[in-house]
């Protein structure tokens, strides 16, 4: 357990029991933190996509709180974002590897290094950036998960710097490339003390608190802002699922949670992807802030109604599918066109 010096939450930061710690070689190379908790009555096998800069230990809270629900538990780092693989000389630069390779990373996750047990529904959970990737994950392989539930997926940036950036972004492209591994204006390596006591993106300031306090006690952990890879790696993602047929060919049932006190992702955006979507449900959390599932217990609560739902609808659709004809479950075969 972390000592930290605040008793009543010194508890998040205790490794859930049971928890197994995952590595792995990619097909670059790298080697790629995961971890997996596993219920012997399980109803569900959760693959958790986390967002830009986030790890397992920050998602120990979440970990216990889903093991609970008698659910397996996969949580996948990403190249670039993982104490085991920096792409920079600066450890603290954020992954400037193209989100093709994060994608093909969490096939070789689910179906070789922590496949699901096959005989419950397969559920894809993605935040922030974990849930564009989560989309596009969608996108190239859609028979693997049978739901997804996204949130505050990045489908764009909630500044309007950041919204002129996507119609500029072709002339702009070469330049990102070229200045790769240099922060971009404003930018910097992480430092506790510029952390503040009114998080924009949770009203729980101590839950929020975790994942700056396991930097300050972990170094190996600490990533800074948006670099220019970063951010070209970013926006040529988001950029793809903006084409004509992109969203609209993406089967799978999908859960959208958009904050309305978002600071992050662009509300503007996840409305216009839910739009598109054929089989979509969105919810607004009302007064909610970007990250769902460190909020505070009133807003948390309600994301973890939505986890219920879907995670009860997939069951009962797969239920069915034993009554009327041969179970469709998730066969993980298909391979990116």
């Amino acid at each position: 357990m972390l000592k930290i010096g605040y008793p009543d939450i010194e508890a998040r930061f205790s490794k859930p029991v049971g928890l197994k710690d995952i590595t792995f070689t990619n097909a670059n190379g790298a080697t790629i933190r995961a971890a997996r908790l596993d219920h012997p009555r399980a109803m569900a096998d959760v693959y958790i996509s986390i967002g830009q800069a986030d790890y397992i230990e920050n998602l120990y809270t979440l970990i216990r709180d889903l093991g609970d629900r008698r659910l397996n538990i996969h949580v996948l780092e990403r190249e670039g974002e993982t104490p085991t693989a920096p792409t920079s000389a600066n450890p603290q630069m954020p992954s400037s590897v193209p989100h093709e390779q994060h994608i093909d990373d969490l096939h070789q996750f689910v179906t070789e290094v922590s496949p699901p047990q096959g005989d419950i529904p397969c559920i894809l959970m993605g935040s922030c950036c974990g849930g564009l990737i989560g989309l596009r994950y969608l996108y190239d392989y859609p028979d693997t998960f049978d739901r997804a539930l996204l949130f505050a997926p990045l489908f764009g940036k909630n500044t309007p710097a950041d919204r002129s950036l996507f119609e500029k972004f072709n002339t702009m492209a070469e330049g990102f490339k070229r200045r790769g591994d240099r922060y971009v204006a404003g930018a910097k390596d992480w430092d506790i003390s510029a952390t503040t006591h009114e998080p924009t993106e949770s009203h729980d300031y101590r839950r929020f608190m975790n994942y700056h306090l396991w930097q300050n006690y972990h170094p190996e952990l600490r990533k800074g802002g948006y670099t220019y890879g970063n951010l070209y790696a970013v926006t040529t993602s988001i950029l793809k699922t903006r084409a004509s047929g992109y969203a609209e060919s993406i089967k799978t049932p999908i859960t959208i949670l958009t904050a309305t006190e978002e600071t992050v992702s662009s509300i503007e955006q996840q409305d216009i992807m839910a739009a598109r979507l054929p089989n979509v449900k969105q919810v607004h959390l009302k007064g909610a802030r970007h990250v769902m599932w460190d909020e505070s217990p009133f807003y948390r609560a309600q994301a973890f109604t939505q986890i219920d739902r879907a995670i009860s609808e997939s069951r009962q659709r797969l239920w069915s599918t034993f009554i009327s004809g041969p179970p469709v479950v998730a066969t993980h075969l298909r391979l990116r066109s």
